[in-house]
């Protein structure tokens, strides 16, 4: 018998947010003996006459049925599932979708058979996929890929993967996206470099020839890198995509791109206020800055009204004009937003039950409770944002979506929160979750239980809360290799809707820590700062996720605990109305915590420590080299919030190096400058910071591991307005001398090929880099430029990567690099740069130092280190290279001195 031939039709998959057309679902035609019947269904469905093809395609199902077809019975049978669920039918679409591959079972495997069998099951997915059940559809399309791929089908594997991308996209298994999508292309990359593409990557995904499957293709991708943090390679892409559909005709695709497009563009405008309203800046700065920000946030607008304008299909529309209300409220524009809702209002009740309408509604709703509780307009009752939510769970009921009812109870739950009716929001939030379970919704879950821990603690319960924190808590533990940005349909931010989880159950365990010291019970109160502690240590290693925008910080480390015999580590805890700082003392068989507590709020703390900034960074200009009064006060303050509590303590203990876990704004500040009145900290104790609890492997650095790579340039035509750095030369001059086991590539040699080679070559344990570089908030302006490159901090481990992983680098010293002025959270950059080299520890400094200074600590930090007698540590070193330029009447004032911190392995 002959076989009909599936024709392609757009999935035209929507998503609220960030997400749009998916590709690949095939529909039928058929062969004599029904030709006729499946040629009118065809040219009905075409039309979009679906209640007229479903009877065609009824009737050529029976008829096929009659000759004993089961191919093309079946093959009709999905196309009526396809055309169901068109019409929004879902049971009747399951019921024909099931008959067709039941009768596909039972029939002999030929190769004709197997080709309906896939298509089939690629229908199959597409239904599970508008139901919500994500994973099945994964299932399914992974079973038909297998056999494209047996067939040797490229045209139907492509679409197939570009499906599974969608799904996989849904999961927030970003990583799996990126893969699957590389494939489609044909690109290869490894899986630990993610979706960091370079630019020769780009331009070989835009030369690809123009296949039917190229537009969804780029679409997809720019849409993955987007939220993976490369925003203008996530604009090329789209634009790349946009000019096709133009040139095609393609107006539902054009429409589409428009509302990616302007999600782009306001990614880069929120970066841009991110990065640029730095303090410190001049007023006619600051207005500069503001009105690229709003120029950019004005393209935005721009797009998504003209996919408003553009798309003839309604829901594209609404996604278009939600993503507009949304941009509206997160920028304060409230009249603008207050014109809008009410547009949205009528055509939203209107939509069918499908997923992409429901998830519309919710988060419709979820934008009209933040203009409420923002600027409570007078035609906003709550009795409408309850109607919405009312008829979301009536179609999520009716469409049998679990998921997306969890999600409009656990609305509802945050509705009653936010009216303060706290028991209703319970109730509310315990029934999202009890339908939401953790193992197949864990995105929509960690945000009920954190719901449920907030409403338990405005009821004063704290040890309920503490539950229901925990399991939030948990619940991230298990998505964290996926936190750079869960479900799209969900969004969030990182600091608004991850980070807080962390902080506010720590504030809770805290409170219930000190009732254990209070009370003198040392076994709970121990077990329970052991609880902090870990809490913390998450949240430092999902902040480096969030910075890297993938799951790089996986690490097989060895706990802090284990090696500091002889130091004692401070964990600075933020709180909004006070610092709590925990102090681990090197006491046997295993550490002893103490609890210490400041009463100063969280912005005190941040004011004083943007103040000091302002000071450190300000060489002396009057000929004096003493630290100013103001620095003394302010270093004074933050000793006394940090240190002196546990000052006795400390000096009762017998430890010589303090190892700190900083918190926040306390990141960008060097702990060697806290002044207790008399002496700074740097002239009592080593030093050296830890982004967490765990190290690499550490190991003492020996004499004999002084084998060192130095590099470095003076000048270079990528220095740009960082300026020279003439005593480079000098620094690596002297710094070999002092090492002669070493190679050295200077200026014009200071290339990434050159290095990549030389450590090809040789395991070296140190690696000395004098250049300027960055440490930004974001890995986009983190980087290290090297004579003829700029090498962002995503690719860094690549310059530094050795084909041995048994011989590490030992020590990373960046000489000449700086935090990002202005920037509160800047170190993570510093802490990011350490991690990705997979260096054991790394020296840095804070700001750019006078040129000299630099050198002269450079070097009398290795010929400490490479000193037999003294047999110094690390930070012992460099402890040493700071006093010498300390007790120097040209190099006093902290400003030479300070800026260089150990991060990492401090032996």
């Amino acid at each position: 018998m002959g076989m009909a031939i599936l024709f392609l039709v757009s999935m035209a998959v929507q998503p609220v947010l960030a997400r749009a057309v998916s590709p690949g679902i095939p529909l039928v035609q058929t062969r004599q003996n029904g030709l006729q019947l499946t040629q009118q269904a065809q040219a009905f469905y075409q039309a979009g006459a679906f209640e007229k093809a479903v009877q065609f395609w009824q009737e050529a199902a029976a008829s096929f049925a009659q000759q004993g077809d089961k191919n093309n019975q079946s093959m009709a049978l999905s196309n009526l599932a396809l055309t169901y669920q068109k019409l929004n039918r879902f049971p009747e679409a399951e019921a024909a979708i099931t008959e067709s591959l039941s009768l596909l079972e039972s029939t002999k495997k030929s190769r004709e058979t197997l080709k309906v069998y896939a298509q089939s099951l690629d229908i199959k997915g597409r239904l599970q996929w508008e139901t919500g059940n994500i994973q099945n559809a994964i299932d399914s399309w992974v079973e038909a890929a297998k056999i494209y791929q047996e067939m040797g089908d490229k045209t139907r594997l492509i679409q197939n993967q570009l499906n599974q991308a969608q799904a996989f996209q849904d999961l927030g298994l970003y990583p799996k996206v990126c893969q699957t999508l590389l494939q489609v292309f044909e690109v290869e990359q490894p899986v630990e470099q993610g979706c960091n593409l370079s630019d020769s990557t780009v331009s070989l995904l835009l030369e690809k020839s123009d296949e039917p499957w190229k537009l969804e293709g780029l679409r997809s991708l720019g849409n993955l890198l987007r939220v993976v943090g490369q925003i203008e390679q996530s604009r090329t892409l789209l634009e790349s995509s946009l000019q096709m559909a133009q040139q095609q005709g393609n107006t539902e695709a054009i429409a589409t791109i428009y509302l990616n497009l302007g999600n782009t563009e306001r990614a880069i405008a929120e970066r841009e206020r991110r990065l640029s309203f730095k303090d410190g800046d001049s007023e006619r700065v600051k207005q500069t800055k503001r009105q690229a920000y709003l120029e950019d946030l004005q393209k935005a607008e721009n797009l998504y009204q003209q996919s408003t304008e553009v798309s003839p299909v309604l829901l594209t529309q609404i996604q278009a004009q939600l993503n507009l209300l949304s941009l509206l409220i997160d920028s304060e524009q409230w009249s603008k937003a207050e014109q809008l809702w009410p547009l949205l209002y009528e055509p939203l009740q209107t939509l069918p039950p499908t997923r992409t309408g429901i998830y519309a509604q919710i988060n419709f709703a979820k934008s009209l409770l933040a203009l409420k509780s923002a600027i409570s307009p007078e035609n906003l009752k709550m009795e409408k944002i309850i109607s919405i939510l009312e008829n979301a769970v009536t179609q999520a009921e009716d469409l049998g979506d679990i998921k997306a009812q969890a999600y409009a109870f656990g609305t509802f739950g945050r509705l009653y929160e936010q009216t303060k009716q706290w028991k209703i929001a319970e109730e509310f939030t315990q029934q999202a979750l009890s339908i939401a379970p953790t193992y197949n919704s864990p995105d929509i879950a960690y945000q009920l239980s954190w719901q449920l821990g907030r409403i338990r603690k405005q009821q004063g319960d704290r040890k309920s809360a503490i539950a229901a924190y925990t399991k939030a808590f948990d619940t991230l533990q298990s998505l964290r290799s996926d936190l750079v940005a869960i479900n799209p349909e969900v969004q969030f931010s990182f600091r608004e809707s991850v980070e807080p989880v962390y902080r506010e159950l720590v504030d809770l365990q805290l409170q219930e820590a000190n009732g254990f010291q209070i009370a003198g019970d040392t076994q709970n109160l121990q077990v329970q700062i052991k609880e902090v502690r870990q809490v913390i240590e998450s949240l430092q290693l999902a902040e480096l996720n969030n910075f890297f925008r993938d799951a790089c910080v996986d690490a097989n480390p060895t706990i802090i605990d284990e090696v500091a015999q002889t130091a004692a580590v401070i964990y600075p805890i933020i709180l909004p109305n006070r610092l709590e700082i925990i102090v681990s003392f090197p006491t046997e068989p295993e550490p002893t915590f103490k609890l210490y507590t400041t009463q100063v709020n969280r912005e005190e703390i941040n004011q004083t420590v943007r103040q000091l900034q302002g000071e450190l960074l300000q060489p002396p200009t009057d000929g004096t080299t003493a630290p100013t009064p103001e620095i003394l006060t302010l270093t004074r303050r933050v000793y006394d919030w940090i240190i002196r509590p546990a000052e006795v303590d400390l000096k009762n203990s017998g430890i010589d190096t303090l190892v700190f876990v900083l918190d926040g704004s306390l990141r960008n500040i060097p702990m060697g400058t806290l002044y207790d009145g008399n002496e700074f900290l740097v002239q009592k104790y080593a030093l050296a910071l830890t982004p967490g609890l765990q190290l690499l492997n550490p190991q003492p650095l020996t004499q004999e591991d002084l084998r060192a790579l130095l590099a470095g340039a003076s000048d270079a035509p990528t220095f740009g307005d960082f300026g020279q750095l003439p005593a480079v030369d000098e620094e690596l001059t002297q710094i070999a001398e002092t090492i002669p086991n070493h190679e050295k590539r200077q200026n014009e040699e200071f290339t990434r090929e050159n290095l990549q080679t030389l450590i090809n070559q040789v395991p070296f344990p140190v690696v000395h880099l004098a250049t300027h570089g960055q440490f930004g908030s974001n890995a986009e302006e983190t980087f290290i430029l090297t004579y003829n490159d700029r090498i962002d901090v995503r690719t860094f481990d690549q310059l530094l990567r050795k084909p041995d992983e048994n011989t590490p680098i030992e020590l990373l010293v960046l000489s000449a690099c700086e935090t990002v002025k202005g920037d509160d959270r800047a170190a993570l950059g510093l802490a990011g740069i350490a991690v990705r080299a997979g260096a054991r520890s790394t020296l840095a400094t804070l700001w750019t130092v006078e040129d000299q200074s630099t050198a002269n600590l450079m070097v009398d930090f290795y010929r400490e280190l490479a000193n037999p007698q003294q047999k110094s540590n690390k930070a012992q070193a460099l402890r040493t290279a700071q006093l010498n330029l300390l007790n120097n009447d040209r190099t006093r004032h902290p400003f030479y001195w300070a800026p260089f911190v150990l991060v990492g392995n401090w032996q």
